[in-house]
C-alpha cells in the first residue's frame, strides 16, 4: 500500500539549486546518472530533470497528484515542481539534470523538434488539469534502444577530455530529439478519436512559439477550423483558463528564464516578452510571483 501523500525530504535535500549540483565549469549544462532502488521524498530543484524509469515499479508523486510507474515511463520535471518517488519493487530511474541555461543556448534547435513543446512545456502544464494520461511511455523495444544510448552518455561523462561538456550537450540534444519525436507520434496515435483535444494542443504549441505577439481568439480559432466561441469553449475545457491567460503564463515563464540566465534590463525583458511596458510587466510579475522581477533575479540567479 502506498502513501496518499509523500513526506518532504529533509531540509538539506528538499530544495536543490544549480550551485548544489553544477560545478560552474564552462558549458557544464548536463549531468546524467542512474539511481538504483530509487526512493526519495518530495523535493524541488531550480533545474530541469528528465526521468526515465528503466526497471521496477513504484509511484511518482508530482505536485498534488501521483501515478503508477514502471519501466518505460518518461517524466519531464520543470524547475520548482515538487516531486518524489515511492518504490514498490526495485525501482531504477535514470536522471538527466539539465541546467536552465541549456534551454536558452539551444532554444532554436529544441523548438525545431516535433513534440518538444508538448513534452517539455505543455504536458507539465496540463498535469492535474485534464483527466488524461499525457505522460510519455516507451514500449520495451524502444526503451532498450534508449538504454544503449544512455550508456554512451555515461561513457562521455567519465571522459577526461577538454570538449566533454560540449559533446554531452550535443548528445543530450540528440536524446531530447528522440523523446520529442516519440511524444509527437504518441499524441498523434492516441488522439485520433479526440480531434478537438488534439487541435487545442496544437493551438497551445502555437501560443508558446508566438507568446510575445498579439494573438486573438478569433484568429487562433480560425487556424484550427473553429469559430471564436467554439475555440474559447474547447480551450477553456482543456486548460481551465482562457487563451489570453495561457499566453500570459508563457510570457511569465520566458521572463523568469531571462531574469535568471541573462543580464538584460527589466525594460528589455518586458519588451521581449510582449508586455505593454515595464510598469505593466512589474505589476503582473509581482501579482503572479509575489515579488518584483529584480528580487526574483537576485534570489534565483546563479
Amino acid at each position: 500500500m502506498y502513501p496518499q501523500k509523500l513526506e518532504e525530504e529533509t531540509k538539506d535535500r528538499k530544495n536543490w539549486s544549480h550551485k548544489d549540483v553544477f560545478s560552474g565549469e564552462e558549458l557544464e549544462y548536463v549531468i546524467p546518472g542512474l539511481h538504483k532502488s530509487y526512493a526519495i521524498g518530495m523535493h524541488r530543484h531550480e533545474f530541469y530533470e528528465v526521468n526515465i524509469v528503466l526497471n521496477g515499479t513504484g509511484r511518482h508523486y508530482i505536485g498534488e497528484g501521483s501515478c503508477e510507474v514502471s519501466a518505460g515511463n518518461v517524466f519531464i520535471i520543470p524547475p520548482h515542481i515538487a516531486h518524489g518517488y515511492y518504490p514498490y519493487s526495485s525501482l531504477d530511474v535514470y536522471h538527466i539534470l539539465i541546467h536552465c541555461s541549456y534551454f536558452r543556448r539551444y532554444a532554436r534547435e529544441l523548438h525545431a523538434f516535433p513534440g518538444y513543446t508538448a513534452l517539455f512545456e505543455i504536458e507539465p502544464f496540463l498535469r492535474g488539469v485534464v483527466d488524461k494520461n499525457l505522460f510519455l511511455f516507451l514500449p520495451a523495444h524502444q526503451l532498450q534502444a534508449l538504454k544503449e544510448k544512455l550508456e554512451l552518455l555515461e561513457q562521455m561523462r567519465g571522459m577526461e577530455y577538454a570538449g566533454k561538456n560540449s559533446m554531452m550537450n550535443a548528445y543530450t540534444l540528440y536524446l531530447i530529439g528522440i523523446l520529442s519525436l516519440e511524444m509527437s507520434q504518441l499524441n498523434s496515435d492516441r488522439e485520433q478519436d479526440d480531434s478537438d483535444f488534439r487541435f487545442i494542443l496544437q493551438s497551445m504549441e502555437y501560443i508558446r512559439a508566438h507568446f510575445s505577439e498579439k494573438l486573438t481568439a478569433e484568429w487562433l480559432g480560425r487556424q484550427i477550423g473553429m469559430s471564436r466561441s467554439t475555440y474559447l469553449r474547447h480551450f477553456s475545457a482543456v486548460c481551465k483558463i482562457t487563451p489570453t491567460e495561457y499566453q500570459m503564463i508563457c510570457r511569465l515563464d520566458k521572463a523568469k528564464d531571462l531574469l535568471v540566465t541573462t543580464s538584460q534590463t527589466i525594460t528589455e525583458i518586458a519588451q521581449e516578452c510582449g508586455f505593454y511596458d515595464s510598469s505593466h510587466f512589474v505589476k503582473y510579475f509581482v501579482r503572479e510571483v509575489g515579488e518584483p522581477p529584480a528580487a526574483y533575479r537576485h534570489h534565483n540567479a546563479g
